[in-house]
């Protein structure tokens, strides 16, 4: 009698946290996964009346990633990702990446980043995701996270 075993791979799922935030972001759900890592930052106000925002990527010391948001004259809603090595901190590298997402979600009232793992080549598989921003009309900044390390998906 032949027998039949079913084996089931597992599939890794993104670790993933949700950070209470202070001034103008609500909380910040941030997810390593195996492909992107993305951000979620809730509370902020639309494009150019925030002033800017930025989401960080880091794992250690001074390296990290920055997604980078901001308003300039004109309302210009300008975006950019940037690495920032230790030795360099002024003077970041940008960073071109297809698949790089930066977007106001007017619906839901929400700043989502996708950055894919590909365009983080520095990056080791645990992080930490945190976000700062300012609104225009705001006496205040904001700020959510660290995260915990969050290992990837």
């Amino acid at each position: 009698m032949a027998s039949l075993v079913l084996l089931s791979a597992g599939v890794a799922a993104a670790e993933s946290q949700t950070v209470e935030g202070t001034g103008d972001i609500d909380r910040m759900v941030a997810s390593n996964g195996q492909n992107a890592v993305t951000a979620k930052v809730f509370g902020m106000a639309p494009p150019c009346d925030t002033h800017y925002l930025w989401v960080t990527v880091n794992w250690r010391g001074a390296d990290l990633y920055r997604a980078e948001a901001g308003c300039y004259p004109g309302g210009i809603w300008a975006k950019g990702l940037y690495y920032h090595d230790s030795a360099d901190d002024q003077n970041p590298d940008q960073v071109n990446c297809d698949g790089f997402v930066f977007r106001w979600d007017g619906e839901r009232q929400l700043f989502k980043v996708v950055i894919p793992r590909s365009c983080l080549d520095n990056a080791p598989n645990r992080i930490r995701v945190a976000a700062e921003g300012h609104v225009y009309s705001s006496t205040t900044g904001s700020e959510a996270g660290p995260t915990r390390l969050l290992a990837r998906g």
